[in-house]
């Protein structure tokens, strides 16, 4: 089964007016050799070290890298305009942190109306 995550740049930890939203639709659970941490820190270590600053320039290099890291030419990774409501993890990169949490979801019923409600854990903040 596929681990969906997404990752929002952003000048700060909020999905509010994201600078970019990067989609993964597989390997996106923390921890491991294929997971994204082990992927993507090393990358925005070097683009801190190398570049600086620059959210925008930030996003499009890693989403390049991500599509590189994983041959994922066609499929599997994207952009969006907002939250998917069924991923598991949710990253978010800022000038100087990746921020880790875990998301979950509950159905609420509301005037006969079925609305899926989101909740977020953080599990780690990782100075970058």
């Amino acid at each position: 089964m596929s681990t969906r995550c997404q990752i929002v740049i952003n000048e700060e930890c909020s999905i509010k007016n994201p600078i970019a939203i990067i989609y993964k639709h597989h390997d996106g659970y923390p921890e491991s050799e294929h997971g994204i941490i082990h992927n993507i820190l090393p990358f925005l270590q070097n683009f801190k070290r190398e570049r600086g600053n620059g959210l925008e320039h930030l996003a499009a290099r890693l989403l390049q890298h991500i599509v590189n890291k994983y041959n994922a030419q066609y499929t599997g990774i994207g952009l969006c305009r907002e939250l998917h409501g069924d991923i598991e993890y949710l990253y978010i990169i800022t000038d100087k942190y990746l921020y880790v949490y875990k998301m979950s979801y509950t159905d609420n019923v509301d005037s006969g109306k079925k609305k899926i409600k989101a909740q977020s854990t953080l599990l780690e903040k990782i100075e970058i």
